[in-house]
């Protein structure tokens, strides 16, 4: 069922040619995931070993990921109390060196930027975006742009280091003449980032495409291509609504553990306030939305008819 509804979502489809980057880091991403959770559930060396390696490649992709391998040890541990009333050595051991491993392969490009630029950055794609996606945007639309393209020019001719502080300073001032207009820009990313259908990247392809601004033609018609996508956006609500349940569900029966590992994982989604480009944005968290909305659905059709006496297993990922 979960397989079946990222496909109709596009999630594989319309990343293969065009985002191939996207694609590879959630499929590495995930399959780490699993290998972690067979890891536990087998005490096995074997998925240990894959694990680490799955998950240390996608940090080269995406090198935030590095910062966010404390996740791991939250879903580990979790796996390890879904499959056994007691944690054994062998699996306190692998739970152990798998964090260990993820915190030096997953900073890998950190500690590169340190060897060659002096920073511990791992990645200039947080300046890059409050300056090129943020700011730039919000200067635009307050009859500035061409005070941006000046610092655009400065930018391309800044490097390394010099290069992430000024984009940071350029960006926290625009930020503090002008809180209401980013705080709209703001809200704009995180609406399309979150309703975007994948599909669009493919039909951008045929010209088929169209954005939230789009609603009204030129001639102040009601654009009705962007019927074609309302399906999708109810589903997508329909999928958010059924993760708040779950998580609130999570919270009323003390699942910290699992709450803390899924907040960590969620947390690069924030990204979303700062640049609008869609879909992709929220890529690597799609299977674990469509897991947790599949969870919930399951639970309410084949547990809730039985009555409220009825026991449900824990929530988890399995």
């Amino acid at each position: 069922m979960i397989i079946a509804l990222l496909l109709f979502l596009g999630v594989g489809t319309a990343y293969t040619g065009l985002l191939i980057s996207d694609q590879m880091f959630t499929s590495l991403l995930y399959a780490g995931l699993a290998c972690g959770a067979l890891a536990v559930r087998n005490e096995s060396w074997g998925y240990t070993l894959l694990q680490v390696v799955l998950l240390g490649a996608a940090a080269q992709i995406r090198p935030t990921l590095g910062l966010f391998f404390p996740a791991v040890f939250f879903l580990l541990l979790y796996s390890s109390q879904l499959y056994r009333d007691k944690i054994s050595g062998r699996v306190k051991a692998i739970v152990v060196f798998s964090v260990a491993v993820m915190a030096i392969t997953g900073n890998a490009p950190a500690f590169r930027n340190y060897i060659h630029h002096g920073t511990f950055t791992p990645t200039s794609i947080l300046s890059d975006n409050l300056a090129r996606y943020l700011a730039g945007p919000v200067l635009i639309a307050k009859d500035r742009g061409a005070e941006y393209e000046k610092e655009l020019k400065t930018f391309k001719e800044a490097r390394g280091v010099t290069k992430i502080r000024i984009q940071r300073e350029f960006a926290v001032s625009v930020v503090r003449e002008y809180p209401i207009e980013t705080a709209k820009r703001m809200t704009y990313h995180v609406v399309w980032n979150l309703f975007e259908p994948h599909w669009e990247y493919v039909l951008n392809v045929f010209g088929q495409g169209f954005y939230l601004n789009n609603i009204f033609t030129t001639e102040g018609k009601v654009n009705f291509g962007i019927l074609k996508n309302l399906p999708f956006w109810l589903i997508y609500i329909l999928a958010y609504l059924l993760v708040f349940l779950a998580l609130l569900r999570a919270v009323v029966r003390g699942d910290w553990m699992l709450l803390g590992g899924l907040v960590i994982f969620s947390l690069p989604l924030c990204a979303s306030l700062l640049n609008g480009q869609g879909a992709r944005m929220r890529l690597y968290a799609e299977p674990l939305i469509i897991d947790l909305a599949v969870i919930e659905i399951c639970r309410r059709l084949y547990y809730l008819p039985k009555g409220p006496g009825t026991r449900f297993p824990k929530l988890g990922l399995h």
